[in-house]
């Protein structure tokens, strides 16, 4: 007779570690201004801080996902994980810039997955942590609870696996090769470059348009989360119903023209919110949907496909965050907007070249 499995400490570990994840990915920009003053750095410099997360997932990734299609997920979770608990509590202690800089690689490094959710819930509550304890609570109150949930399950078994370089250079070289699989990578990488590269400097213009604390970003910050929530629920009815591809376009479309307008609404907050909000909406039904299409371009790689696409995800938002950095000093919002929506529109270029590549394919095959 079976032994049945209780699933539901299953599930709110999954849960709980999404949330977190999540939640440290983009608990960042509402913290920018106070990290800025504290280490006496410009806002580019400090939103350099999520160049830093972005890298390390960026370049792990390629490693992580192409193993996990070979030896399974749960022990390369566990680990992960616990490194990333132990990066995040370090990161509430140091006095160093650049010492944070390098822990946040690290802990991007040691970070498995990250999704839209958590911004609803873990954003503003770590603004609210750092408002009453100061930005290193933020990251304390981060490591310790996921150190709570996982530190317990070190014991868990691992999955064995053979050393499989070879494999793995063979997983990447197939997908990387794959024009279709390679087109779909470039439209994450600009599409992130635009939205996510925007998003790390809304703390600070926020900030510097309406004088907000740390606190009432981290709450402004909800319409985020419950923008991506929307888009990514919506998302996935509308493409049902209309088609991926046909869905991902709009949304994009939709994307390019509030990032260039939300600058614009800096008199007006109200106007604002619902600009962000729009945002996000727009971006959570594009994600939705071109997640799907890009991960199920090499069917038989899902894994190495799923951990590329999120690669080139942290990728486009590290040059994107670094490039808007540089010129958010120079020339201000307006223009960050402006490289943001150029951005989207190149993705969404990419995306129309993509889809006319899969009817080339499907008309051959006729």
């Amino acid at each position: 007779m079976e032994e049945k499995i209780n699933i539901k400490p299953i599930v709110f570990v999954l849960f709980m570690t999404i949330f977190i994840i999540g939640a440290d990915t983009f608990i960042i920009s509402p913290l920018v201004p106070t990290i800025s003053k504290y280490f006496s750095v410009n806002a580019s410099e400090a939103g350099l801080l999520v160049t830093a997360y972005s890298i390390g997932y960026a370049i792990f990734a390629f490693i992580f996902g192409p193993i996990s299609d070979k030896i399974g997920r749960r022990f390369l979770l566990i680990v992960g994980l616990i490194c990333f608990s132990v990066f995040a509590i370090l990161c509430g202690f140091v006095n160093n810039f650049k010492v944070l800089f390098l822990l946040r690689i690290l802990s991007g490094a040691s970070a498995s997955a990250a999704l839209a959710v958590s911004q609803l819930l873990g954003v503003p509550i770590g603004a609210f942590i750092a408002g009453a304890g100061g930005w290193r609570s933020s990251f304390f109150a981060l490591g310790i609870t996921l150190a709570i949930i996982y530190f317990p399950k070190i014991g868990t078994k691992a999955i064995n696996g053979n050393a499989m370089s070879s494999q793995l250079l063979t997983s990447l070289k197939s997908v990387l090769l794959n024009k279709h699989a390679l087109s779909g990578l470039f439209v994450t990488l600009f599409l992130m470059f635009g939205s996510f590269g925007m998003y790390s400097f809304l703390g600070v213009w926020l900030s510097n348009s309406f004088r907000l604390t740390v606190n009432a970003i981290g709450s402004v910050i909800i319409f985020v989360g419950v923008g991506n929530l929307i888009g990514n629920l919506a998302g996935g009815f509308l493409a049902d119903t209309f088609g991926k591809k046909r869905v991902a376009i709009v949304g994009m479309l939709s994307l390019s023209i509030l990032l260039i307008l939300l600058p614009y609404t800096n008199h007006n907050f109200i106007l604002a919110m619902g600009c962000i909000l729009l945002w996000f909406i727009s971006a959570g039904i594009s994600l939705s949907s071109l997640n799907s299409l890009i991960v199920g371009l090499v069917p038989s790689l899902r894994g190495t496909m799923m951990s590329l696409n999120s690669s080139f995800m942290y990728i486009g938002t590290t040059i994107g965050v670094a490039f808007n950095g540089i010129i958010l000093n120079d020339f201000g919002f307006h223009s960050v907007g402006l490289s943001s929506e150029i951005s989207v529109i190149i993705s969404l270029i990419l995306v129309s070249i993509l889809v006319s590549l899969k009817k080339d394919k499907a008309a051959t095959a006729d």
